[in-house]
């Protein structure tokens, strides 16, 4: 603390990467959900693709909460100031899923590369909550991805699903072996 009382900036970025295990269980949460999306996608409809992502990812953070506090952790202190910040980020998400699910409706092979664009730029915040550029990885990655496959690289309903997927679990652990690393480092 300081000595006003206030958490430094980059304790507050620690604690927010050790609590959250440095992503590792909200994106594996997320890498299922998104696999299942393309699972119904692939075998099933893609309308039901799109209302598993769309409706589950409102689930994202109570499954996130309910991993930390199986796996003995839990998300940061109550005292720590990106608590606030953190929160508003997962509500940057819901204004733009009108529009993609309107371009869907027109287009339904855009809706995954779209969600690729929406959920990447939603991640970018996620580099100063965290306080490490490592996210930008996974941006870099969705992004990349979504245009890729939204305009260059006309696939089947499902790919872009099934890359989202594979994406946020690699990035799982990723995020969880820098914490590791991070926290052998300190002791």
């Amino acid at each position: 603390m300081s000595r006003d009382g206030a958490m430094p900036l980059a304790e507050a970025q620690r604690e927010m990467r050790r609590g959250y295990r440095g992503g590792l269980h909200g994106q594996l949460v997320s890498a299922a959900l998104w696999a299942a999306s393309a699972a119904c996608g692939t075998w099933g409809s893609h309308q039901l693709a799109e209302w598993v992502l769309v409706i589950g990812g409102f689930l994202i953070w109570p499954l996130t909460a309910l991993a930390l506090r199986l796996a003995g952790g839990g998300p940061p202190g109550r005292a720590n100031p990106l608590n606030v910040p953190g929160m508003l980020v997962a509500f940057t998400l819901p204004p733009g899923l009108p529009a993609v699910l309107t371009l869907a409706h027109f287009a339904p092979r855009l809706f995954f590369p779209a969600m690729l664009l929406l959920v990447g730029a939603h991640y970018l915040a996620f580099v100063f909550l965290y306080g490490t550029r490592l996210w930008l990885l996974l941006v870099g990655a969705m992004l990349a991805c979504g245009y890729t496959l939204g305009w260059v690289a006309p696939q089947g309903f499902a790919t872009g699903g099934w890359v989202g997927a594979a994406l946020l679990a690699a990035y799982a652990v990723t995020g969880w072996r820098h914490v590791v690393g991070e926290e052998r480092r300190a002791a």
